[in-house]
C-alpha cells in the first residue's frame, strides 16, 4: 500500500495528527475505489472527505469501530493532540489490516 507523501519520522514519533489522518485518509479513501464503494455500501456519506480535520476523524474512528470492527485504542482527543503515536500508528494498523483483508475477499 504505497504512500503518496514522503515518510517523515519526526511527525510520526512525535505524533502529529495531521500526519496520521492523511495516511487514514489515503487508506479509506485514496487508495482503492473498492474501499469506498464499499464504505459507501455500508452508509458512509461521499462528503466525508470534505469535512473539517475533527469531524472527519470522527467518522473515522465511528467506521474503524462499526464498520472495520476494530477495538478503539485512542480517543478523538487523544488523536488531536501531540504525542501518542504508539495509538494512533496502531489504529493506522489496524485500518490498513482490515482494508487488505477486505480488498482479498472481493
Amino acid at each position: 500500500m504505497q504512500f503518496p507523501l514522503e515518510y517523515n519520522d519526526q511527525q510520526v514519533t512525535g505524533g502529529h495528527p495531521s500526519y496520521f489522518s492523511k495516511i487514514l485518509h489515503h487508506v479509506l479513501f485514496g487508495f482503492d475505489k473498492r474501499v469506498v464503494d464499499y464504505l459507501m455500501l455500508k452508509g458512509v456519506d461521499p462528503d466525508i472527505v470534505k469535512l473539517s480535520d475533527w469531524k472527519f476523524m470522527e467518522r473515522v474512528l465511528f467506521i474503524n469501530a462499526n464498520i472495520l470492527e476494530n477495538k478503539p485504542r485512542i480517543s478523538i482527543l487523544q488523536f488531536f493532540k501531540y504525542g501518542f503515536a504508539k495509538q494512533k500508528m496502531y489504529l493506522c494498523f489496524d485500518v490498513i489490516e482490515k482494508v487488505k483483508s477486505l480488498l482479498k475477499s472481493t
